[in-house]
């Protein structure tokens, strides 16, 4: 009697299932086997099939769990006491579970304010949202999922896709730390809009997104309705001397720190104008 046990190894998905081996004899006259999973076990088991006698040919069937981290072997060994070819190990290989798309998370507007801080205007996903402080968009922060890094190495506006629907707009420096891109702006006309993608960027694995932010500026729109117009004068003016907060801060205008009168002078020039929804 000769032990056969085919295929050496078994490649199953991540998910929970089972496989099989096929255990026989390929020599003359009967064999008698046994079988056990001889490397940890804590994933892998012996549905059916564990011990037999051969000829005829036996299904040897094995449970296995679902894998949540790297992939990982096991290996069950098959023994025939006496009988030639034995033992023989065969392995079942588990892959790891596929990676989850790179995702676009938050994109916000952050402006400092003097003294007060740095305040932020989301504006992914909620498209559509105003940028209301003058200059308008000048530091771009993307969040992502998990750790991301600018194709090539070196961070540059090749590595985003951006344009204004109103004159132009200058990229500074990009960088990347960790999850977090940053993205730095200047030269943005009111009223505008800025789409803003990151096709460039991309994770450890090479994925990409495909999704992009777009916001409105509106200078002086301290309501945030596509209008200024005498409520926003009302909004700054009723808070003049005000204590720049996360409540507020949209009519500190200028973004200096301090609602005053530079504030509502920036209104009054921009009475009347409006921005529409992103297209």
């Amino acid at each position: 009697a000769v032990l056969s046990v085919t295929p050496a190894s078994r490649d199953v998905a991540a998910t929970a299932g089972s496989t099989t081996f096929t255990v026989g004899n390929t020599g003359g006259g009967s064999l008698d086997y046994t079988s056990a999973v001889t490397v940890g076990g804590s994933w892998l088991s012996i549905a059916s099939g564990g011990s037999g006698t051969c000829p005829p040919d036996q299904t040897l069937t094995l449970n296995y769990t679902a894998n949540t981290g790297a992939a990982r072997s096991e290996t069950v060994r098959v023994t025939a006491a006496g009988v030639s070819g034995s033992p023989v190990d065969v392995t079942v290989n588990q892959a790891a579970p596929p990676a989850e798309p790179l995702a676009l998370q938050t994109v916000v507007s952050r402006r400092t304010h003097g003294a007060a801080g740095t305040f932020n205007i989301q504006f992914y996903p909620n498209i559509n949202a105003v940028e209301s402080r003058r200059q308008g968009v000048r530091v771009a922060i993307a969040t992502f999922n998990r750790n991301v890094f600018c194709a090539g190495g070196t961070c540059d506006e090749t590595d985003i896709d951006y344009f204004v629907t109103n004159g132009g707009i200058t990229v500074g420096t990009i960088t990347t730390q960790g999850n977090v891109l940053t993205v730095n702006l200047s030269g943005m006309a009111t009223p505008n809009q800025l789409f803003l993608g990151f096709s460039g960027i991309e994770d450890s694995e090479g994925q990409t997104v495909g999704d992009y932010g777009c916001i409105r500026f509106l200078s002086g729109d301290t309501d945030a309705n596509g209008t200024v117009n005498s409520f926003d004068l009302i909004g700054v003016r009723s808070r003049l001397g005000q204590a720049v907060t996360s409540s507020n801060f949209r009519r500190d205008v200028d973004a200096s720190g301090a609602i005053n009168s530079f504030d509502l002078i920036e209104v009054r020039a921009r009475l009347n104008q409006t921005i529409g929804p992103c297209q």
